[in-house]
């Protein structure tokens, strides 16, 4: 019986897993927990036969393992579109949306703080949703009165916020190797609701 190893993250590397933003919110004992985890799928990885992945760049750090390696990137599901309201909310002009989902995508949204800041002050009239509990970057603080929070939500409630918003923005960390190994759900999430999506160039 061949065994296939299915990986989404970039989590069989100890020293890549590291570089992920969760590390912040770990204590010791958690972080601890989190590599010791790693290891034991990097010793899963070593004794499968195969490995599937949904990204070229988490296929690439996987290859010098000398296992076959096959991608089969995310692509929208019956679940994704059965999952839809049937109904647009009525979204005022210029409001952009940030879908983290959850609090570990808070160095992300700092990656580009600077830049909302400037267009915070070009448009007044701008406003600024954040789904999920990420926490708002220093530089933002001053606009906290057109920036909104959204709960965090399942998932098929939370695939439903890119409806409120003109624009999803969706920032990753620039040469993190687990960030750039991340596939482009998001990207799906907002295409499946018809809007716009500014997103680091990852390979996915």
């Amino acid at each position: 019986i061949k065994v296939i190893l299915d990986l989404d993250d970039a989590i069989h590397d100890p020293n890549i897993y590291r570089q992920s933003a969760v590390f912040d919110l770990l204590n010791p004992l958690e972080k601890k927990l989190h590599l010791n985890m790693s290891e034991r799928i990097r010793n899963t990885l070593a004794i499968c036969d195969s490995v599937t992945v949904s990204t070229q760049t988490l296929a690439d750090q996987i290859i010098f393992r000398k296992k076959p390696v096959f991608v089969i990137p995310n692509r929208v599901s019956s679940n994704m579109l059965n999952a839809l309201s049937p109904s647009i909310d009525e979204t005022p002009y210029q409001t952009l949306g940030f879908m983290s989902g959850s609090e570990t995508h808070h160095r992300d949204l700092n990656s580009i703080s600077e830049s909302l800041h400037t267009v915070f002050q070009e448009f007044p009239s701008m406003k600024l949703i954040l789904a999920g509990p990420v926490p708002l970057p220093d530089q933002l603080r001053n606009f906290s009165d057109r920036i909104q929070y959204l709960p965090f939500k399942s998932w098929p409630e939370h695939l439903n916020y890119y409806r409120k918003v003109n624009l999803v923005i969706c920032p990753l960390e620039a040469e993190n190797p687990f960030c750039m190994a991340k596939s482009g759900v998001k990207y799906l999430e907002a295409g499946l609701s018809s809007v716009p999506c500014i997103a680091t160039p990852t390979s996915d």
